[in-house]
């Protein structure tokens, strides 16, 4: 389920005529908020300190009518999220080595498709287990990005390739904030061999320095699953809680 505006929209309206729609389709449980696809906005907000909404941010204004609402016609929360702010006003105290042999470049915006398509592989990859996870095609995931093509600074999204293959075995994609001097580490992933453990803290280290040497006053861990692989790397500098969120579930009776 999704509202197509869910900053404006009126669950206590809405939510029942979902339910109908969604039992007349056969569906025995209804799962949001979600459009359709994770690559797709979904999440609502459940807790909020107040901090200005960063780019790309599942924020919703009207989040506690919402959880009300949810709660209220017997939703439960069936995975919750966070998005964390670490300070940059000094050098990370951490550093991970990277696994042997990899080696680290910066995205050619020049070769954006190219580059994206290699990203898309390798994600297909790494969260081919996630939860609710379910593809998409490339055309679909470029055009996601396709946006971001202009303003893109390719220093901010570190490629991971294997020595021997050029192959890409891990990225870290972080955007710059048009709200405010923050760094948004957006994605993070790795190929799930073994051989490439701890790489997603190797990439974070050292997009943390470079976001210090940039001047961001701030990097925000944005949206990861809390309880998932990457939910203990905000801790490890320092991150606060800014917001969390969550996805809702309730069994449908006929």
């Amino acid at each position: 389920m999704y509202f197509a505006d869910p900053g404006q929209a009126c669950p206590e309206a809405l939510l029942p005529l979902l339910e109908k729609a969604a039992r007349e389709c056969g569906a025995t449980e209804l799962v949001g908020p979600l459009a359709g696809n994770t690559f797709y906005r979904y999440r609502t907000v459940i807790e909020d300190s107040g901090a200005l909404p960063f780019l790309c941010e599942p924020y919703n204004s009207n989040w506690s009518g919402l959880v009300d609402c949810l709660e209220q016609r017997g939703y439960r929360q069936l995975a919750t999220y966070a998005s964390k702010s670490v300070p940059l006003t000094k050098s990370p105290q951490l550093f991970a080595e990277k696994p042997a042999p990899v080696e680290f470049e910066s995205f050619r915006v020049e070769a954006f498709e190219e580059e994206l398509s290699a990203i898309y592989e390798l994600t297909e990859k790494a969260f081919a287990a996630n939860f609710l996870y379910s593809a998409i095609s490339k055309e679909a995931f470029i055009s996601l990005y396709e946006p971001l093509k202009a303003t893109m600074d390719g220093e901010l999204v570190l490629m991971a390739r294997a020595s021997a293959t050029g192959k890409l075995v891990g990225f870290c994609l972080a955007l710059r904030d048009t709200r405010a001097p923050r760094l948004i580490l957006k994605t993070i992933a790795r190929d799930p061999d073994p051989a490439y453990r701890h790489l997603g803290l190797s990439m974070v280290c050292r997009m943390l320095e470079l976001g210090r040497a940039k001047n961001f006053q701030e990097a925000i861990f944005a949206l990861y699953k809390e309880g998932g692989f990457s939910s203990y790397m905000p801790d490890l500098f320092g991150g606060k809680t800014i917001r969390r969120y969550a996805v809702y579930a309730r069994e449908l009776s006929s």
